[in-house]
């Protein structure tokens, strides 16, 4: 992999549960668990309508140098945007390849 197409320093956060509410579901916060460089390449994308409201859903891979430990149950966040984590993809345990979805409401 050529390091010169990695151009994204993003970061992995992973939730860490700190007690539940009265409704029963966890509550607390996310917490960076790894930084690194990735290169991002747009996967798809497409539109609909979800509870009355118009729904744009990004797929994305991103691709970077190998981290143990990451899971679909966290999330990337690229700058400002934050990623729901979908796939996790590891080669020779070298070169890390996360797929990753936002949905935007509007």
């Amino acid at each position: 992999m050529n390091i010169g197409t990695l151009d994204r320093l993003c970061d992995i956060q992973r939730f860490v549960a700190t007690g539940k509410n009265a409704g029963g579901e966890s509550i607390g916060s996310w917490q960076t668990f790894a930084t690194g460089w990735f290169r991002r390449e747009y996967q798809s994308g497409s539109e609909g309508v979800q509870a009355n409201q118009i729904t744009a859903v990004i797929r994305h891979v991103y691709t970077g140098h190998y981290q143990a430990g990451i899971t679909p149950k966290m999330r990337l966040v690229d700058y400002t945007d934050v990623y729901n984590i979908i796939d996790v993809s590891e080669k020779n345990r070298m070169i890390i390849s996360i797929t990753v979805e936002r949905a935007d409401s509007e």
